[in-house]
């Protein structure tokens, strides 16, 4: 049970939106919440999608996990058809986006994919004594410096987080922990120009003890642990890059780290949620989803737009400037991506 557990946080928590973007000096206009919705229904039993992102609406792209070979899905301004041409040959739970022609994925056994017009594979990272490598999200800064995080599986049940680096020509491992654990998110913040902020989940080796949610500052030498509480306070808590700084959804809000402490920046309602997810366009245009719902914030006020039909599981999205897509999904035989467009 608690495998599967595991594997269902994996699958909601790597996930990524944010390109590490640095902060607009212009000051944010209050969000709008006047859209129009729709939403795309795709039997997904054995293609699973895990990750929708893009630098553009017009390179937006849906890839995940899949029982037959992984399937690449494309947006085409209507609906997510599969992408024939190329099928990934291993589950892939990271995308990064730095241009409409310049998209990395990657994901089990240490594959690693780029996009240039087509996609190939870049590498299959391998390590002397490692059985395989998990990646799990992507921070690209440039063309030239893209952050990956993940895991390294040892045939003796240990389980390391990673962090790679891509400088333009090859990539490298930079950072290897000395603890079982899950580096699942990776996000730079413009208030901390010089660090990575990770979302860890540490595994317990002890029988009935639980496994703990672990926010962690990374300046490119030392990891540093800023946050930690047991699993089962957070759920599946999350980490994103917004407007070029990074929110923490946990039960009860949205914090920012904001002189070396964490300060709740959105108070959210007490209810029946696991967690609060955060994505958005900036600090004055932010969604919140639940499992029963979105909610969007203003920098004023925070409103809930949209109700679930049914409970659903917040996996991943991607805004734009007129444009918001939001991956959810209420089952493992189908996901839901609600598409919103702001009325003119």
């Amino acid at each position: 049970m608690k495998n599967i557990l595991l594997l269902l946080c994996i699958a909601f928590i790597i996930l990524g939106f944010g390109s590490c973007k640095e902060d607009n000096p212009v000051e944010p206009e209050a969000g709008k919440r006047d859209y129009t919705w729709t939403a795309d229904t795709i039997n997904t039993y054995m293609d699973f999608i895990d990750r929708v992102g893009g630098a553009s609406i017009n390179s937006l792209w849906g890839v995940g996990s899949s029982g037959n070979g992984n399937t690449v899905r494309k947006y085409d301004g209507t609906a997510w058809p599969v992408v024939t041409t190329f099928t990934f040959i291993e589950n892939v739970f990271a995308l990064g986006c730095v241009s409409d022609n310049n998209i990395w994925a990657a994901g089990y056994d240490g594959y690693i994919w780029r996009y240039t017009g087509e996609w190939e594979q870049k590498l299959k990272y391998t390590e002397t004594g490692v059985k395989g490598f998990l990646f799990l999200d992507f921070c690209p800064n440039r063309s030239d410096d893209i952050y990956l995080s993940g895991v390294a599986y040892y045939d003796d049940s240990r389980n390391r987080g990673i962090i790679m680096r891509y400088n333009g020509y090859s990539w490298k491992k930079v950072y290897h922990s000395s603890e079982n654990s899950y580096y699942s998110r990776i996000c730079k913040d413009a208030a901390y120009p010089d660090d990575y902020f990770i979302y860890s989940l540490k595994l317990s080796q002890i029988l009935g003890q639980s496994d703990t949610t672990t926010y962690l500052k990374y300046d490119g030498n030392k990891m540093e642990t800023i946050y930690s509480s047991p699993y089962f306070n957070n759920g599946c808590s999350l980490i994103r890059s917004i407007g070029g700084r990074v929110y923490f959804g946990m039960k009860d809000g949205i914090y920012r780290y904001d002189n070396n402490k964490f300060i709740r920046y959105i108070t959210m309602p007490d209810g029946d949620y696991d967690w609060y997810m955060p994505f958005g366009r900036n600090e004055k245009d932010i969604f919140i989803s639940g499992q029963y719902g979105i909610w969007h914030y203003n920098g004023t006020d925070t409103e809930k737009i949209m109700i679930f039909n049914e409970q659903n599981t917040f996996i991943d999205a991607a805004a734009f400037e007129k444009d918001i897509f939001i991956l959810v999904t209420p089952d493992f035989k189908k996901v839901i991506i609600y598409h919103g467009t702001l009325k003119e």
